[in-house]
């Protein structure tokens, strides 16, 4: 009724006690189990983006022509030059084909 005071539920200890065993067992087992599957999706899911090519410069302080370690991520048309330690780098040995900076 609109005027009657209403006393409060009391659960009993068990209950609650229950609940929260329930609670942290959710915590301590399915969301680590779900957090270690996330992670192993997406490392699959960006393995493919990690895409380098190998790039070749000339540094006349060291003879021959030199790899870039790592590779370098630059296309094979553009406008700014693509330049390891301050050398142009191309895509092949013959140092023929010019890469350039992605825009």
């Amino acid at each position: 009724m609109p005027g009657e005071d209403r006393k409060p539920v009391k659960k009993s200890r068990s209950l609650i006690f229950k609940t929260h065993i329930m609670k942290s067992k959710v915590f301590k087992t399915i969301l680590p189990a779900f957090a270690i599957l996330l992670a192993i999706s997406l490392s699959f899911a960006t393995e493919a983006t990690n895409s380098s090519q190998i790039g070749y410069y000339n540094d006349p302080s060291i003879p021959g022509i030199q790899q870039v370690l790592g590779g370098v991520d630059c296309p094979d048309h553009g406008e700014v030059s693509c330049e390891f330690n301050g050398f142009q780098v191309y895509a092949d040995q013959a140092l023929t084909i010019k890469l350039y900076e992605r825009e």
